[in-house]
Formats: structure tokens, sequence, C-alpha cells
């Protein structure tokens, strides 16, 4: 049976959209872990992204796991959108006709259908904002991010503070994913009423993360961590960060980095997992990417091309040596008819020598006389006995 993983974006220290009490990083966790619950009760292997990941870092770790697109393994992100608007919105890999969109679309409608939520519709990833997204594209699974609710707009904020909506998005989510996976699925049957922790409004002076127990608690705000066990780390010295900065710039996009970019990003304290985020889903990196597919394509047709010139010079030279050896043949049968036709000559002035001798007797020797095909016929046969 097919495998799913279900990853929530961002950090609790780097929690995305932040807005009417709301974090994205929180809201996006809980409705992860709706969705899983469904999916386990319907008997789907399902795996969660560890939290605190950064986007690479998730990336590395869902395709460590050894699931791949063609064992119809899933992987699905969520996030919470932001601009004002309201309702669903939802991005397959590349330019769609695929299983990524066949999935999306899925998701996206089940959702939509289960909260009642506006359908924003499943678009491509070239489509978004920054040109592409590198969950979709970097992944080895069969992939989709789904944006669930604006945390800007106020009306869906408060239907994301509720834990019963939570449940319908998390519910909508896993019957997409059980419809691309032609399992028919089971309610979770209920079970005795118990109070779930949902997102509280975050304190003007402290930012709110996810706790272990699955509620939210307050912390201060940090800027440097070490992701693996959540310990302050110090940042790199400012030549250290500079060193760090043209390095990846080369590494990624081929090039170095104008001074500009080196100033902002030193100045904004940049870490360098948040720096190649930022290098990843910019659209210099889309086209990057877009423009090696492309020389691919026309190396491999240049290689075939070459190839198939190769044939033809072969042929073409064998030919050459058929028609050289032709022509040799034709000079050959020519210089043997010019033999022939002297020797017929020839054969022609001694018949006539022998019939009249120099005292006008006849030859001793018998003449042979005929029609003048005879006398040819005759003159071949003396000439090649």
């Amino acid at each position: 049976m097919a495998r799913v993983i279900i990853s929530s974006g961002h950090t609790s220290a780097n929690p995305g959209s932040i807005d009417n009490g709301l974090r994205e990083f929180d809201v996006a966790r809980l409705i992860a872990k709706s969705t899983l619950k469904f999916l386990r009760y319907n008997g789907i292997i399902s795996l969660s992204v560890p939290p605190d990941m950064e986007l690479i870092q998730r990336i590395d770790w869902v395709n460590n796991t050894g699931y791949l697109a063609r064992s119809n393994d899933i992987a699905v992100e969520i996030h919470i959108n932001e601009g004002g608007k309201t309702g669903l919105e939802a991005w397959y890999e590349g330019d769609g006709m695929n299983q990524s969109q066949q999935l999306t679309e899925l998701i996206l409608n089940a959702a939509s259908a289960e909260s009642k939520m506006q359908n924003q519709g499943a678009k491509s990833e070239y489509k978004h904002e920054v040109g592409s997204i590198a969950f979709l594209h970097e992944t080895n699974l069969i992939s989709s991010l789904i944006e669930c609710g604006y945390i800007d707009n106020p009306t869906d904020a408060m239907f994301l503070k509720s834990a019963e909506n939570i449940d319908k998005l998390g519910k909508g989510i896993a019957k997409g994913i059980c419809t691309f996976l032609n399992v028919e699925f089971k309610d979770v049957q209920p079970q005795p009423e118990q109070k779930q922790p949902v997102p509280q409004p975050v304190p003007n002076q402290a930012v709110n993360s996810f706790n272990n127990n699955g509620g939210f608690q307050s912390q201060p705000p940090r800027q440097a961590t070490d992701n693996q066990n959540g310990a302050f780390k110090p940042l790199p010295s400012r030549e250290e960060r500079r060193k760090m900065i043209i390095n990846n710039y080369s590494k990624i996009l081929g090039r170095e980095p104008s001074q500009n970019d080196i100033n902002y990003f030193l100045n904004i304290g940049i870490q360098e997992d948040e720096l190649l985020h930022k290098m990843i889903d910019s659209q210099e990196h889309t086209t990057l990417v877009k423009s090696k597919s492309e020389f691919d394509q026309l190396k491999d047709k240049f290689n075939l091309q070459e190839a198939e010139l190769k044939q033809l010079k072969v042929a073409v030279t064998d030919q050459t040596r058929i028609i050289e050896g032709l022509n040799f043949s034709i000079m050959q049968k020519n210089a043997a008819l010019q033999s022939l036709e002297q020797a017929v000559k020839d054969q022609s002035s001694n018949q006539s020598s022998d019939i009249i001798s120099k005292n006008g007797k006849t030859n001793n020797k018998q003449s042979y006389r005929g029609s003048f095909l005879d006398r040819l016929f005759k003159a071949f046969s003396d000439l090649f006995e």
C-alpha cells in the first residue's frame, strides 16, 4: 500500500505569518495532527515530519524515508495563507497534467466540501509569487501543498481558532488522500468529549510556540537556535557569514553576490538555512532549474542527432565504396569489350587471307562458309580455343 507523509510549514523560531492572534506554524501543525488521525484510522501508513525543521531539512527528511512517487507514495505540506482573501488554495508540481495535480485537486475539493470554506482553486507552482515551490519539485514523492484559510482575514482566523473546524480541515485533507489511493474513507468513531487545545491570542511581549503536549506556550523571541535540540547558539561572526553568503550564492545560483546582496543579508543576520530557503524559492533559481532542464533536453537531442549523423556518414562511405567498385567493374568490362572487338577484327582479317592464297589458289585448309553471324560466332569460338 502507498504511504503518506504529512508536513507542516515553518518552525517555532520562524513561524510564518502572524495575525489575528494566530501563528501559521501552530495552526498548520494542528491541522496536520488531525489529518494523521483520520489517515491512520483508515489504515493508511503515514508519517509526520518532525517539528522545528526548516524547509531544506524537511525536504531532506522526506527524501531520506525512501518513499517514492513510483510507489504511489504521497507528501502533503500544510500552510496557512495570507493576503486578505478567504478560503482554501492549493498548489501542484510543475505545469500539472500529472499525479501531483490530481492529488491536489482531490485534497482541495474534499477539504472545501468538508469545511465549507471557499475553494480558491488548485494552481501550478509556476504561478506562485516566488516562481516555484521547493517542497513540490524537490521531494521524491507525489507532492501537494494546501493553504488552509487566510490568517489575516478575521473571519478565516476565527474559523481556525475552533478545534471542531481544525478537525473538518484534517478530515477533508484525509478524504482527498483516500480518494486518490482508492481507499474507502471511514469516519473516526466519536470519542468521549475531551477539550482540545486551540490557538490562543499571541501576547505582544512574547512569541507563542507549540509545546510537546499539543498546546501553546509563551516564550521570548529567538533569532539563532539549534533546530535539533532547541538550544541557543551564537550568531556566526560577520566575516564567517560573509563567506557563507558568497559560498551559497556560488553553489546555488552559480554566481557571486553583489555587494548590496551581501550587505543586506549581513545586516538582517540571516542564518544559512534561511538563506538557502530564499535562494531556492527565488525566481532566479527557478529560471536556472528550467534552463538546466532545457539544456539537458537539447543535449540529449544533440547526442541523438550526432549518432544519426555518424550512421549516415558510415552509410555514405559504404555507398561510395560500392560505386567505386561498380565503376572499376565497368572499366574492366569496357576494356574486355575493346579487346574482344579487336580480336573479332583480327579474326575476320585472318579468315580472308586464308581463303585466297598469294598464288591465287585455294588454301589447303578448308574455309568456313556461312552467314555473317555464323562467321562471327566461329571467330569467337576460335578466339577462345
